[in-house]
């Protein structure tokens, strides 16, 4: 009886030992599969971190930095469109990465989020808006535009363009605000046909205010391109400037060319002189708020009545009352981006 005992009790305990062994070297492949980084290897980036780094490696460090840095921070609204539960979702499913790559002989930052364990993934190229450092992506920015893509299944990888970092001028490049930072968007291509978790012919592109601008420039070198968004755009810069006056010292300072030739830098920056150079093949869904004050949304409708004229496929949303940002509608803005990427890609 003793004996049985004994050799019972043997039994349980390799089979208790078998279970932890089993455990821990499927939790050390875990963290094996979190630690690869699919930016490792790619020749033109130069370096990579995680985003989830530093002040942003938990969700109480993020919110310990914001505090320090503002003496009217509100933890109770912060948490409220930042719950702590998303923050650790993001953390446990995302990889997401600051890089810097070479274009032109420059320095320039970009920023990726992927889905972690996925392959053959959709690829979605985003530009942002802002000019030079005002509107990078910072890790606040990327949480707010980007996470949600990357958790519908999509690649997402963009670029700061050239003096988007703030670095000196021979290093990092300087803004041309559509100029030869769309070099920086179109180097991406590259980088996107060597992360091997990525299907470089399901590629789309995304562009929010001037990254509009960056985006369709950058979509006439993209061969295999299926679909593209177009949030808050410029289309007509000449008539956008009637609208908004004071890009005029936007454009004086980082529009290469305009000093010299107003005229046709706004041209070579306004699809709608150049519309049959578009994929025919590529729909189009524009997002726009009817009481935008940065960029116009009559010229949002001059865009899709354009499109419509050559039977270019599009679709059109007007959010009434909403501004530049969509805040009003911003859940639903990330929907129908989504929708429509799953669609094409």
């Amino acid at each position: 009886m003793k004996r049985t005992l004994r050799v019972r009790f043997a039994m349980f305990s390799l089979a208790v030992l078998a279970a932890c062994v089993t455990t821990l070297v499927a939790v050390e492949s875990a963290h094996a599969r979190e630690a690869i980084n699919p930016l490792d290897g790619i020749e033109a980036v130069n370096r990579s971190k995680s985003c989830f780094t530093g002040p942003f490696e938990t969700y109480e460090a993020w919110v310990s930095l914001l505090d320090s840095k503002n003496e009217n921070f509100d933890r109770d609204r912060f948490a409220n469109n930042y719950p702590e539960a998303d923050f650790k979702r993001y953390q446990d499913t995302l990889n997401c990465s600051f890089f810097s790559y070479a274009v032109d002989g420059l320095d320039i930052g970009g920023y990726f989020v992927a889905p972690k364990g996925g392959t053959d993934l959709p690829v979605i190229i985003f530009n942002r808006g802002g000019t030079a450092t005002f509107g990078q992506m910072t890790f606040a920015a990327i949480y707010t535009h980007v996470f949600d893509l990357a958790q519908a299944g999509f690649v997402v990888i963009g670029s700061q363009y050239r003096g988007g970092m703030g670095k000196p001028e021979e290093v990092g490049g300087r803004d041309e605000w559509g100029g030869r930072d769309v070099n920086d968007v179109t180097a991406l291509f590259d980088i996107v046909n060597q992360l091997p978790i990525a299907n470089s012919e399901r590629l789309g592109m995304y562009g929010a205010s001037r990254g509009v601008v960056n985006m369709f420039r950058a979509s006439l070198h993209a061969p295999h391109l299926k679909a593209m968004v177009s949030a808050s755009g410029v289309y007509d810069l000449a008539y956008d400037l009637e609208f908004r006056p004071t890009m005029m010292k936007v454009y004086e300072e980082h529009m290469a060319g305009f000093n010299d030739n107003r005229e046709e830098a706004l041209r070579q920056r306004s699809v709608l002189r150049w519309l049959d150079q578009l994929n025919p093949d590529a729909p189009i869904l524009i997002l726009h708020g009817s009481w935008d004050k940065r960029t116009s949304s009559a010229g949002a409708l001059s865009f899709a009545m354009a499109l419509q004229e050559r039977w270019h496929p599009y679709g059109l949303v007007i959010f009434e009352n909403d501004d530049h940002f969509l805040t009003d509608n911003r859940e639903e803005a990330v929907r129908k981006t989504i929708d429509w990427f799953k669609k094409y890609l």
